[in-house]
């Protein structure tokens, strides 16, 4: 999932399994198992093998479904260059709070925001010890906050990704209910099986 699904993959993935009864779900997640070997989180990546699986195993309307666990998550305004992603889900509110708060991976973000680099390259420009460094690197990675933006080779010939992060501006309001405001380039989002399942 190279683009905004492996960011709200694990908060979309448990609306939907909210949403459903308990016979449905069992009855998606073995259909989606048998199918494809997948799990509901993991095709939220491939929407349109999760949008079938639905479709066959619920008697009612998927769209309808599948669109009122999307609003749960977020809200999404659209402008001519960018998408404004308002985060709802407040554990993926959270974690990425988390992230920018956090010294070493508010420091990441900030040197891949526009210019992909490679975890080593990540690593050199923010002075991270490799240990500690690796670790954030790849939990961000998992969660969607860093997303594999194109290869390079090394120079013993090796494929290396390069890795950009997926908003390049957070916004967060402090209230009663605490909310996160994105934008994501809108090469981000054309590229997520969402938004061209729904276009």
């Amino acid at each position: 999932m190279a683009s905004i699904d492996m960011l709200i993959a694990s908060a979309l993935s448990n609306e939907i399994k909210k949403r459903l009864s308990h016979s449905e779900l069992r009855k998606i997640e073995h259909q989606l198992f048998q199918t494809y070997g997948i799990s509901i989180r993991q095709a939220i990546g491939q929407y349109p093998k999760l949008y079938q699986i639905i479709t066959s195993c619920v008697q009612y309307n998927a769209d309808r479904i599948l669109q009122e666990c999307l609003t749960k998550v977020y809200h999404l305004e659209n402008t001519d260059s960018k998408f404004h992603m308002t985060i709802k889900d407040q554990k993926l509110a959270s974690m990425l709070i988390d992230m920018i708060w956090d010294k070493d991976c508010r420091e990441v973000l900030q040197q891949v925001m526009y210019e992909p680099m490679t975890i080593s390259e990540i690593l050199s420009s923010c002075n991270l010890a490799k240990t500690s460094g690796y670790r954030k690197i790849n939990l961000m990675i998992r969660n969607g906050v860093l997303v594999s933006y194109e290869t390079t080779k090394a120079a013993d010939g090796r494929k290396i990704e390069k890795y950009r992060a997926v908003f390049d501006e957070a916004v967060i309001q402090m209230g009663q209910v605490t909310k996160v405001k994105l934008s994501i380039p809108r090469i981000f989002w054309e590229s997520s099986s969402i938004f061209q399942t729904k276009a």
